[in-house]
């Protein structure tokens, strides 16, 4: 889908493809790469079917959105030759510091986004929460309309606007210009460098407010737009330094509009996607250079525009962490691991349905030995206790298995009130939920003998690498086929060394500060939430058997 909208409206299928996989997978499978490329290029045909019945035009032609020629003619002294040439080899450098500080820009752009986002979840309670989001939102839209103050410029769409700067000849300096009001203040002298001022930084700002906004909307665009008018601000003034050169301020304008996209975004099929835009193939090596030194710089001052997105709304992330030499899983596991014997009582596993993780509970052999047969779905787990409570006419199941644990302290169960039964009613409960069943032959569980885990000696560098691959929050841990903990992405963070990481830094930034007392598995949303606490399975049980004997909910 991500490549399919780029495909269709920039036109450029190889981009969209390789920008779809860069935003969406860190690792990508090479199967579905023709599946994309397909897609990609099926949809920028029939954009182009749709444009020429629109247009109601009688040829059919694949050219590029904007259509651009940055070569000029420069005769020889020597001989009557001549070359063609669109910017000189002393210019590479100046595209790489362009480049470097459109990454800064980019950057700056996502931490901003950042602390709008969370200054706005700081006033966005609960309490008429509908009503604040469509004054935030009117909010973004008045500022927005100021732009319109800012000149013609500010009026024209954002094509028209883009194929003017990176076009390689003059700006028009009727559009391009400040109203009087401004000129007043002394500020319309510059000739197009103050438009294109204004233009680049109200881009920058407007864009880290918009995608606060709950409104569908993007980033793109907005970014190439503002990098290609500081790009076509820097070839202005290489063309004023150096007015013999062949510099073409329009060819800066597309290194800038390319670099800044990539340090938002943090990709470098941003390159591609502006070669396919204009068709001009003589910038790629300056286009490549710009968005390498771009990501490059912005990479060290944040995640990109997506990532920090993700962390803002609390949605699956998982950045870069930096753990100690030689550390192993052993080392940053936890330890505690609620589960279940193969011989257990229907209390045992009414405790374990109580304790709030959402993933296959672990079978052991025994306590003792810690021997992992395998893993059971809760949802098994659960009907075989419901049906244990029909069958013997056991009152109140709800109540029993969806009493949780305290978040204050999770060693103990929360006392809850007891239902009124006689003393024979009540011992009877407590025969029969003492009763021994052999989960691993059980006729209504599934046992899965063969779940993904991993040994306690791995590298702690390789657990990155595979929650990133298989998309999961926990592993289980075993030593020599004995169950000895779980792994999960609250561990990971945990064990982080640098905290000078910029990721790591938006991400801590973003979260919400814990309450006192509470774990760090609560804080980080982890699978096994109640795994990491210690129990003492005997204190534990006797309260379970005092709480269900009562049928209390």
């Amino acid at each position: 889908a991500c490549a399919v909208g780029v495909s269709s409206t920039f036109r450029s299928p190889i981009g969209g493809v390789l920008f779809a996989i860069e935003v969406t997978s860190t690792y990508y499978m090479v199967a579905n790469y023709w599946k994309g490329f397909l897609a990609a290029f099926s949809a920028s045909l029939m954009s182009h079917v749709i444009e020429m019945i629109v247009t109601r035009e009688s040829t059919f032609e694949f050219d590029p959105i904007f259509r651009i020629d940055y070569n000029t003619t420069v005769y020889t002294s020597l001989d009557d030759i001549y070359k063609t040439t669109s910017y000189e080899t002393w210019e590479i450098p100046l595209f790489i510091i362009l480049g470097l500080f459109m990454g800064y820009c980019g950057s700056f752009m996502v931490r901003l986004n950042a602390k709008l986002s969370r200054f706005k979840s700081r006033i966005m309670t609960q309490q008429k929460l509908a009503t604040k989001e469509i004054v935030w939102t009117l909010m973004a839209a008045t500022i927005t309309s100021f732009c319109y103050l800012f000149g013609n410029f500010a009026t024209e769409s954002y094509h028209d606007n883009i194929l003017a700067m990176i076009n390689p000849g003059s700006l028009d300096t009727n559009k391009w210009t400040v109203p009087q009001f401004i000129q007043d203040w002394g500020w319309g002298d510059q000739g197009v460098i103050f438009p294109l001022c204004l233009f680049f930084l109200s881009n920058l700002i407007l864009v880290s407010l918009s995608l606060t906004v709950a409104v569908p909307c993007g980033c793109f665009v907005p970014l190439f737009a503002g990098g290609a008018a500081f790009g076509r601000i820097t070839g202005e003034v290489v063309q004023w330094l150096f007015p013999d050169a062949t510099s073409v301020p329009g060819g800066y304008a597309l290194v800038g509009a390319a670099a800044l996209t990539a340090g938002g975004t943090r990709t470098v099929s941003v390159a591609v996607i502006a070669v396919e835009l204009t068709g001009e193939l003589e910038y790629i090596l300056p286009l490549f250079l710009g968005v390498f030194a771009s990501c490059i710089m912005g990479s060290r001052y944040s995640p990109s525009i997506y990532d920090s997105i993700l962390k803002a709304r609390n949605l699956p992330f998982l950045p870069n962490v930096t753990l100690k030499p030689n550390a192993v899983v052993s080392d940053i596991m936890s330890k505690h691991v609620p589960h279940l014997e193969k011989q257990c009582s229907t209390l045992d596993m009414v405790q374990v349905l109580r304790q709030k993780f959402e993933h296959d509970i672990p079978l052991v052999e025994s306590k003792a030995t810690m021997l992992l047969h395998g893993t059971i779905s809760r949802q098994e787990i659960e009907e075989v206790v419901r049906q244990f409570y029909a069958e013997h006419s056991l009152p109140n199941v709800d109540g029993d298995i969806y009493m949780q644990t305290t978040s204050d302290n999770a060693d103990a169960l929360s006392p809850i009130p007891r239902q009124k039964l006689s003393t024979v009613e009540r011992e009877r409960k407590k025969d029969l939920l003492n009763r021994s069943h052999d989960l691993l032959h059980h006729r209504e569980i599934h046992v899965q003998a063969a779940p993904f885990i991993l040994q306690a000696q791995t590298p702690a560098e390789d657990v990155h690498i595979i929650f990133t691959m298989l998309k999961c929050n926990g592993v289980f841990v075993t030593s020599y086929g004995m169950l000895v903990g779980v792994m999960n992405k609250a561990d990971l963070f945990a064990a982080n060394v640098d905290t000078e990481d910029a990721t790591m830094d938006i991400y801590t930034s973003m979260r919400t500060s814990p309450k006192k007392g509470a774990s760090k598995k609560n804080l980080f949303g982890s699978i096994f939430s109640s795994s990491g606490s210690e129990r003492s399975s005997g204190a534990v049980k006797m309260k379970l058997e005092n709480a269900v004997e009562g049928g209390g909910g």
